[in-house]
């Protein structure tokens, strides 16, 4: 779909049961739309027409980010702790880290299973690192949840449940400490406050500060649990 001369985009509608319609950039070339079942194809593209330049500078930015991680979207370079680690095969029976190498076995050959040697390998350290992180702030703050969890998740960071069990996206061990720190904050803080009321966002700002900027930076990273 032309959204204007010069800026062409690919969109996909999904029907939904919702009233309203949503739009989302998913990266540079895609756009996805979800409508009402009996939202008409004209009334989306002029939905979408009037939000074109809302759409343009999202995907600039969506475009900017991956020039920026280019390496590791193609997988040539690996994330954890926020710090990047060049991948190479070695005569290695499972990944592991050494000195600025993410080293994976000579069999990988595909892209296939050198995703599946990252999510394997994030899902170890998360599960062996996120949990002691969480109690070590969770004690500094006086906060206690019922729980935690590491799971493989899709969209979102974290969440906590009406049961005060909070539950963390490995990916998260894939970030800077201060990352990870406002992301363990900020789902600590629903212990006490299940939604962003203005209680949560005051509680949140008396542990990080600067829980603002933190936030604006964690959106730099969203490629990790959407687009790779």
């Amino acid at each position: 779909m032309i959204i204007k001369k010069g800026f062409v985009m690919k969109v996909e509608i999904i029907r939904t049961d919702n009233k309203n319609l949503i739009i989302t950039v998913r990266d540079a070339e895609t756009l996805e739309v979800r409508a009402p079942k009996n939202l008409s194809k004209e009334a989306i593209e002029g939905f979408v027409r009037e939000k074109r330049r809302w759409i343009e500078k999202k995907a600039k930015e969506k475009q900017n980010i991956k020039n920026e991680f280019e390496e590791i979207y193609k997988y040539q370079q690996f994330l954890l702790f926020g710090k990047r680690f060049r991948v190479v095969k070695s005569n290695v029976t499972e990944a592991t880290i050494l000195e600025d190498m993410f080293i994976v076995p000579q069999k990988v050959t595909e892209i296939s299973q050198l995703k599946d040697a990252m999510k394997k390998f994030t899902l170890e350290k998360a599960k062996t690192n996120l949990p002691a992180i969480m109690s070590q702030i969770g004690s500094k703050i006086g906060i206690c949840p019922a729980g935690v969890r590491i799971k493989s998740l899709k969209s979102k960071w974290g969440s906590c449940d009406s049961n005060r069990m909070i539950t963390f996206n490995s990916r998260l061990i894939q970030l800077e400490p201060k990352l990870i720190e406002y992301v363990v904050v900020h789902e600590l803080c629903h212990v006490l406050e299940l939604n962003h009321s203005e209680r949560f966002w005051k509680t949140l700002e008396q542990f990080i500060p600067d829980w603002a900027e933190r936030r604006r930076s964690l959106k730099r990273f969203e490629f990790l649990i959407n687009d790779i």
